[in-house]
């Protein structure tokens, strides 16, 4: 199965909504690529402020 970039990009916009979230950091697409999506990458970061070490 195969996505166009921005169609993907939009799509996972309005279902995790990265800009409702105050973060020191950018959130949403780091990477782009090809203009065709194959495969997807997904990576999360956490803190010890939020109690884990």
């Amino acid at each position: 199965m195969t996505a166009s970039l921005k169609e993907l990009e939009a799509d996972l916009k309005l279902l995790l909504k990265p800009d409702q979230f105050d973060d020191y950091c950018p959130n949403g697409l780091q990477l782009e690529g090809r203009s065709v999506v194959r495969k997807i990458l997904s990576g999360v970061t956490v803190c010890r402020r939020w109690g884990i070490n």
